[in-house]
């Protein structure tokens, strides 16, 4: 299962994030050894796009996707995107090591729900793959 897992959500102190495993918080989900014992820890890097969501939602090839994300703007590459938001558009390129090869996508916030007494945050988005 873990080798399956480019990145992941979490929200804590009013803050939305997209984590790859490798760079994920223990203090959200401990993946370690010691912790959930993953074998594998991909890294995952993120890009903000400067596309609309219109032309997101016009991208239907695996050469668009890679074009969107050529045209990207690169983050801080600690495999940790932060402060998300609502109608933000993402890159995001898996670990160079992944089974099957390197997989780029592109994916649409659509929501993010804070998290309320007992009910987590939550993060609805659309995602496209090659």
């Amino acid at each position: 299962m873990s080798k399956n897992v480019d990145f992941g959500f979490y929200y804590t102190d009013g803050k939305s994030f997209l984590a790859a495993p490798e760079s994920f918080p223990a203090s959200q989900y401990d993946l370690s050894g010691s912790g959930q014992n993953w074998s594998t820890l991909n890294s995952t890097t993120f890009r903000i796009l400067g596309i609309t969501q219109s032309n997101f939602f016009t991208i239907s090839s695996a050469f668009e996707i890679d074009k969107a994300y050529n045209e990207g703007e690169d983050t801080s590459g600690d495999g940790v995107l932060e402060e998300l938001e609502a109608g933000l558009i993402i890159g995001f390129q898996s670990d160079n090591d992944k089974d099957g090869g390197v997989i780029r996508g592109i994916l649409f916030v659509r929501s993010i729900t804070p998290s309320s007494g007992s009910s987590p945050a939550q993060m609805v988005m659309d995602v496209k793959v090659q």
